[in-house]
């Protein structure tokens, strides 16, 4: 499994008209470059910003951990089916009596029947 880590951070606007400096942005947004991966893995985020920015006021405004996983499954095969014509079918399983479809997220493989197909098409619509 891999992991991967990261954290967006925006200068929200001031409540006074007075402008900083753009490069100061840049150069704080290299500061997070100086954790290695295994840090910015296992540090909270607070804990690098106050780390990093220990001289500015900081805040965080919500935390998210997202979690990615594939949702594709046989039955949404079957239903990307739909979408071809009559003639793209009938030619798909003019070779062989099945196809392979394969996820590109997790490399899974279905084998969709010719039969089962037409099956489903039968029993939902």
């Amino acid at each position: 499994m891999r992991t991967a880590a990261g954290m967006p951070i925006r200068k929200l606007p001031a409540l006074t008209s007075n402008d900083e400096d753009p490069q100061e942005g840049k150069e704080k947004s290299l500061l997070l470059e100086l954790f290695r991966n295994e840090e910015q893995i296992v540090m909270s985020h607070n804990d690098q910003l106050v780390s990093l920015f220990s001289n500015d006021a900081i805040r965080i405004l919500s935390i998210e951990n997202p979690s990615f996983h594939c949702s594709y499954s046989r039955e949404r095969c079957l239903k990307g089916l739909y979408l071809l014509s009559l003639q793209e079918m009938q030619s798909i399983f003019e070779d062989g009596n099945s196809i392979s479809l394969k996820c590109e997220f997790c490399n899974e493989n279905y084998g969709i029947y010719e039969t089962e197909f037409l099956i489903h098409i039968r029993n939902n619509c």
